[in-house]
C-alpha cells in the first residue's frame, strides 16, 4: 500500500506514552491508517478536564499545539499521504492547513457532526470539558462548520477521562454507561436522532460502542465513537479530488480540491 491510499492519524500525546500506545492499539483495527505524534515533544498530555480546558483556550488565542499539528500535516503531504486525520474534537489547525496544504485534513469534531447530521438529521453533543467554558466553545465550533439549525443541544457530562488516563488505567464502562446514559435519554427526547462526543480518547471511542448499542435499541438513536467516526470520513478523501473538501478557513466545506 502507498502512501497515497493512507490516512496519517495525527496525535497530540508523546511517543511512546500510555495514551499514544492505547490509541495505536485502537487504531489496529484499520490497515490503512498510520499514527504519528505531532511532536517529539508536543508538551504534556492533559492531565485532567482542567488542562484540557486550558488546551481548548490556548488553541482560541492560536498558541499551544497549533503549531505542531501544522508542521506535522505539512510533513505529511511531503510525504505523499492521502489524508490526514487530528485526533481531537478541538480540530487543532484545521483551518490554517487548509490555507496552506492540499491534503486533506480532516478534524474529528467535523467529521463528527457532519456523519451525526448525514446519519440523524438532528444531533446532540456529549462533552466532559467544564459546562461553563467548553459549551460556549463547542456551540462556536459546530455553527462555524454550518450545523447550528442541525443542533439539538449540548449535554455536558461529569466524568474526567484525563485523570483515568494519567493514571494509566482502564476507566470502570459499568460506571461511565451509568454516567452517561441519562444524558443520551435526555438528548433523545430533546429529538437528536444521533450523538456525537467530544473527545479523542480510545476509552470514549469504546464507550461510544457500548452506547450505541443501549441507545439504538431503547432509543432509536445512533452514538457516533470519534475515532471511527474521523476515520471513516477521512478515508473517504483517499485517491478521489472531487469529493467535498473538509472546511476552509471560514469553516464552510469547500465543493472540491
Amino acid at each position: 500500500m502507498n502512501q497515497a491510499d493512507k490516512v496519517l492519524f495525527l496525535a497530540h500525546s508523546r511517543p511512546g506514552s500510555y495514551v499514544f500506545r492505547q490509541t495505536a492499539q485502537y487504531l489496529e483495527r484499520f490497515p490503512e491508517v498510520e499514527i504519528r505524534a505531532i511532536a517529539d515533544d508536543p508538551g504534556p498530555f492533559p492531565q485532567s478536564v482542567e488542562e484540557i480546558t486550558l488546551l481548548y483556550m490556548l488553541k482560541a488565542m492560536d498558541i499551544g499545539v497549533e503549531r505542531h499539528f501544522l508542521a506535522a500535516i505539512g510533513q505529511a503531504e511531503r510525504e505523499g499521504y492521502g489524508a490526514a486525520a487530528c485526533a481531537s474534537a478541538g480540530d487543532f489547525a484545521c483551518a490554517e492547513a487548509r490555507e496552506r496544504y492540499s491534503i486533506p485534513y480532516v478534524g474529528m469534531g467535523w467529521a463528527s457532526y457532519r456523519e451525526a447530521v448525514a446519519i440523524g438529521g438532528r444531533f446532540s453533543h456529549l462533552h466532559t470539558h467544564m459546562a461553563e467554558l467548553i459549551m460556549p466553545i463547542s456551540i462556536q465550533q459546530i455553527s462555524a462548520y454550518g450545523f447550528r439549525e442541525q443542533l439539538v443541544s449540548v449535554e455536558y457530562v461529569d466524568v474526567d477521562i484525563y485523570r483515568c488516563l494519567a493514571a494509566e488505567a482502564d476507566p470502570d464502562f459499568g460506571q461511565l454507561l451509568q454516567i452517561f446514559a441519562p444524558q443520551v435519554k435526555k438528548a433523545a427526547a430533546k429529538g437528536a436522532r444521533a450523538i456525537t462526543i467530544g473527545c479523542g480518547s480510545p476509552e470514549f471511542s469504546r464507550l461510544a460502542q457500548l452506547l450505541d448499542d443501549m441507545a439504538r435499541e431503547q432509543y432509536g438513536v445512533r452514538v457516533l465513537p470519534p475515532i471511527d467516526t474521523v476515520v471513516k470520513v477521512a478515508r473517504e478523501f483517499l485517491g478521489s479530488s472531487t469529493r467535498s473538501a473538509p472546511p476552509d478557513r471560514s469553516g464552510r466545506c469547500q465543493a472540491g480540491m
